[in-house]
């Protein structure tokens, strides 16, 4: 088995920068697709390999379907880490290639904000 993953969240977020850090210490390759614009880009470990995914507003959770699909096409990878379940989860739910071994992971919003949002997520 091949020692890379694939991390898909938001580059803008400091937390999301820390579980790059962490996570480039456990593999040999880091992959990191974002449609927000990486924050300390500078300082990213050697092991780490950032691409902008073309559309960064919310319909770009949809839209970046394909882009994400092209990716992996072209990656061997041992992990999908998604974070975020509502924007990004979303768009790793269209990855239902079971050559992955897949990670969701919540985040506080998830759970406090999104649910309250409308009247459709007050339901879920």
């Amino acid at each position: 088995m091949n020692n890379r993953i694939l991390l898909i969240g938001p580059g803008n977020s400091i937390h999301f920068i820390k579980w790059l850090n962490s996570t480039s210490k456990l593999f040999e390759e880091v992959y990191v697709l974002t449609q927000h614009e990486i924050k300390f880009s500078e300082s990213l470990p050697k092991n780490v390999f950032v691409k902008q995914l073309p559309f960064k507003t919310k319909a770009g959770y949809l839209l970046n379907v394909i882009a994400v699909i092209k990716f992996l096409r072209k990656q061997s990878l041992s992990f999908i880490h998604v974070h975020y379940a509502t924007g990004y989860g979303f768009l790793g739910a269209f990855l239902s290639n079971k050559k992955y071994n897949k990670i969701l992971s919540f985040w506080g919003s998830d759970v406090y904000k999104f649910p309250k949002k409308s009247f459709s997520t007050k339901s879920c």
